[in-house]
């Protein structure tokens, strides 16, 4: 029994310097903002996207995103009068946080209000009847969403850092359209090209696949 307790204290004490340890090595919750360049330049709806991520903990993140539209958008294919907003909730767990390159899988919920007018076109209607015009009002929404894998490239020496990511997904796109001025049923030669044409613009909901990829510029604000 004498020894009993020399052998309490020493593996009390032993314990100390690992607790002080995993002490120190927890890092306090980071703040992250986020910008995609690419975003800037897309060929249908280039818009401004800022984030903005929560870490309460070195593995887990929260992160929303917004888009709004840039000057641009109204001068892609024939449209007009853009309106443009877009919004993305992401959870996200990231695998060994404190590697060269830690990745992430990431579970991302998306929403998007669009509207503007086109020129000189056609679409199908929800009963499958193609209706031309001369103008005409189209609102679209979008609703989906995307699982992701993910890679963060940080910087050791400053706050910022690089992110890319890849995945995949399902959405719902809703689609109304008012016709301004209608017109007879033939096709003006350029409608072939036009570059809206990369969107399925035909009315009614419809549901389809997804696939994302981007990459952000990073700032840690915290």
């Amino acid at each position: 029994m004498k020894y009993l307790l020399p052998f309490i204290l020493f593996s009390a004490l032993s314990t100390l310097p690992l607790a002080a340890q995993n002490f120190e090595e927890k890092k306090p919750a980071q703040l992250i903002l986020k910008f995609a360049p690419l975003s800037f330049v897309d060929l249908v709806t280039p818009n401004y996207h800022l984030g903005l991520e929560y870490r309460p903990a070195e593995s887990l993140g929260l992160e929303v995103n917004v888009g709004i539209k840039t000057p641009l958008a109204n001068s892609v294919g024939n449209a007009s009068n853009v309106d443009l907003f877009k919004i993305r909730e992401e959870i996200r767990y990231i695998f060994a946080p404190r590697s060269r390159i830690p990745f992430y899988l990431a579970f991302e919920g998306f929403g998007v209000w669009q509207s503007f007018n086109m020129v000189n076109g056609n679409f199908l209607d929800a009963e499958g009847q193609r209706i031309w015009y001369e103008e005409a009002e189209v609102d679209r929404k979008v609703a989906g969403y995307t699982l992701k894998y993910g890679l963060l490239l940080p910087s050791t020496k400053s706050r910022f850092g690089w992110e890319m990511y890849v995945g995949l997904g399902i959405r719902k796109v809703r689609t109304h359209y008012n016709i301004i001025t209608p017109r007879p049923n033939t096709m003006v030669f350029w409608e072939n090209f036009q570059i809206f044409n990369v969107v399925d613009l035909n009315e009614g909901p419809t549901i389809k696949g997804h696939f994302a990829l981007n990459i952000k510029l990073t700032y840690a604000l915290l």
